[in-house]
């Protein structure tokens, strides 16, 4: 047995002929020298091998190019077998009787083994011409059912193909992780999807090839795209900020289907706010107030459809906006008065000169930035007039990261008359201070830290003395860059309320 199939083996060998002028390229099947049936002389014969397969000697040519056939002939050298069949087909395996006039690319002579008989092809002849290259479209490719978790697809093309198909949750083809192969070439596929998810949206891609080599993909067309029957699984399609102030903060979460939401709101370690609403909603809004400015808060979900299917939105944290009781508040005085380009000229703040940008809480880098005075030789200093006496809390400076001191005071006064030190930034606390970025994405770093209890003043004074040593970039450089002054409120939660009510704007 091992032998017969070794015979058969080398019998199908692929050999390309000696002759161009043949209409074919290849030929193999149950006979040896397969090649010598197409190599245009007639002197030469292929053999069959003795050995058939399931009853019968085949030989099958191969067309150069896929062709109308015309006069195909086949000449036997000696006696011919009492009856042989010729059959045409696209893909050597989806055969069909020869007529004159089909397209083909492979055509077969097969005829029964008879013990002790011998047959020889001298010649395969055909004046066939190259068939003209067809659209390779699709006549249909639908969903022919979709119910809760399975699909039906339909596939047709005018000619036998094989196909590929992906499918998937999302609308593009490299995302489409679901692929199974079909390798025998038909007209038609119906491919049944399975264990798919409940009222969902899915995409198929297909590629197919015909048995002449056309391919067809749906990067030529749109992916197919169908819904399931049923409620699709619970999902958060939005959760996020609707408002935040010093002192409240409103979270909205948008679901895809009606649910019942449990919230969880407190501190970053633990939840101590815990608020439901009972209706069965796609829209969920909360809001939390009696917070504290600049105070990281943490969040999350639970939520339940109607079916008990549930889902957490996971932990997330929040920080209230901050209250600079300096914003917009006049620059009385000082010597930040600069700026170190003349092309960094954007225009006055409010009719004030280069100080006022220095609480214009913009925070940016090149119209927001004051330059100082020479540091070496003078003082450096700038004054606000917050308008009334506040209780202070603190207070944060932004300098630019390339001209900053390592060092300052903040002094303080009621009558800008009588002035008290409230703040000194020692030197080794440079090297802990945060680096952040402007509005426009450029360094800064931001100095600062708290005053002492029941601080209370209307005019706060930043103090540079003179000869305080100070980062510079350049050695020429003998001056610091303020980018802000942001001063922030003290005093109970009564005060920072009416604060937040009277003066606050985002």
């Amino acid at each position: 047995m091992a032998a017969i199939l070794s015979l058969l083996i080398v019998g199908m060998i692929w050999v390309s002929p000696s002759r161009a002028e043949s209409p074919f390229s290849e030929a193999f099947g149950t006979f040896t020298d397969a090649p010598l049936s197409i190599d245009g002389d007639r002197a030469t014969s292929a053999t069959t091998s003795g050995i058939p397969y399931r009853g019968e000697y085949f030989l099958v040519v191969k067309f150069t190019t896929p062709s109308i056939i015309r006069n195909l002939k086949v000449h036997f050298e000696g006696p011919a077998p009492r009856t042989y069949t010729m059959e045409i087909a696209p893909d050597a395996r989806t055969w069909r009787p020869y007529d004159l006039g089909e397209k083909a690319t492979y055509v077969k002579i097969r005829f029964p083994a008879k013990e002790g008989e011998s047959y020889k092809i001298s010649e395969i002849e055909s004046n066939s011409s190259a068939a003209p290259r067809e659209a390779f479209l699709p006549s249909l490719f639908a969903v022919s059912r979709a119910e809760t978790t399975t699909a039906s697809i339909v596939v047709s093309f005018p000619k036998p193909f094989r196909m590929s198909v992906a499918y998937g949750l999302a609308p593009r083809p490299d995302a489409l992780t679901n692929f199974t192969e079909y390798t025998s070439y038909l007209s038609d596929y119906q491919i049944s999807l399975r264990d798919l998810k409940e009222g969902l949206d899915y995409y198929v891609s297909v590629k197919a090839v015909s048995a002449e080599g056309d391919v067809w993909t749906t990067e030529d067309t749109a992916l197919l795209h169908f819904r399931l029957k049923g409620t699709p699984p619970l999902s958060i399609l939005n959760s996020g900020v609707g408002h935040v102030s010093p002192l409240s903060i409103s979270l909205v979460i948008q679901t895809n289907i009606p649910s019942h939401c449990v919230f969880y709101f407190g501190e970053m370690m633990r939840f101590d706010r815990i608020v439901s609403q009972p209706d069965f909603e796609t829209h969920h809004v909360f809001k939390f107030d009696n917070l504290l400015p600049s105070h990281v808060y943490s969040y999350m979900a639970h939520l339940t459809d109607h079916r008990g299917m549930t889902l957490t939105q996971p932990k997330t944290q929040i920080t209230t906006s901050e209250i600079n009781i300096a914003r917009g508040k006049r620059v009385i005085d000082g010597t930040f008065t600069d700026l170190r380009d003349p092309e960094w000229q954007g225009g006055v703040i409010g009719g004030e000169t280069v100080l006022q940008r220095v609480t214009d809480g913009r925070n940016d880098y090149f119209s927001g930035m004051a330059h100082s005075g020479n540091l070496v030789t003078a003082d450096q200093y700038a004054t606000v007039d917050l308008g009334r006496v506040y209780t202070l809390q603190g207070h944060v400076t932004a300098w630019r990261q390339l001209a900053f001191p390592y060092s300052y005071e903040v002094m303080i006064s009621e009558d800008n008359k009588k002035w008290s030190k409230a703040f000194t930034l020692p030197e080794g606390r440079v090297s802990e201070a945060p680096h952040v970025r402007s509005l426009g994405g450029d360094p800064l770093i931001l100095l600062g830290g708290e005053f002492p209890d029941e601080t209370k003043a209307r005019y706060v004074k930043l103090f540079i003395p003179k000869r305080t040593n100070f980062y510079k970039k350049h050695k020429k450089w003998n001056n610091v860059d303020l980018a802000e002054f942001v001063i922030y409120p003290g005093g109970d939660y009564a005060e920072i309320k009416r604060i937040v009510d009277e003066e606050w704007r985002p």
